[in-house]
């Protein structure tokens, strides 16, 4: 379980690395398209300054905060060991909408852990805020 914990650690980096690499050619196509291409002696640096303030880390969150499947992440959810129930429980109580979302997907995928919401076994009630269009 340890390796799988170094090589969590090491994509999750290298992906937020990669977060702000990818979105600086988009943002910076982006502002060129609206306010034109960039001429150092005009005085058209502030636009452009403002613009890319904007638009990099707006898609630098955008990119970070797409979901990724990775059969790492369901293995390590899906543990049957002490390490697995420490992950769930963690997740469980730090993030409740995370969790009621990871726990529907994997029940979807047929497992069957004590500590999902969808479980034959769950004990508790979930406790995050219900959709108001269930309401």
């Amino acid at each position: 379980m340890q390796y799988k914990f170094k090589l969590m650690y090491s994509l999750v980096g290298y992906g937020l690395l990669a977060c702000p690499i990818a979105a600086f050619p988009i943002s910076a196509g982006l502002t060129r398209l609206i306010l034109g291409p960039l001429w150092m002696r005009t005085g058209n640096q502030r636009p452009w300054a403002m613009l890319m303030s904007f638009f990099w880390p707006v898609f630098t969150i955008h990119f970070g905060s797409l979901p990724i499947p990775r059969r790492l992440y369901t293995e390590m959810l899906a543990d049957e060991s002490l390490d697995g129930t420490y992950i769930r429980n963690t997740l469980k109580s730090s993030r409740p909408g995370l969790w009621s979302i990871v726990s529907k997907e994997m029940q979807r995928k047929g497992f069957d852990l004590p500590e999902m919401n969808e479980g034959s076994t769950a004990t508790e009630f979930p406790s995050t805020i219900i959709s108001p269009t269930l309401l």
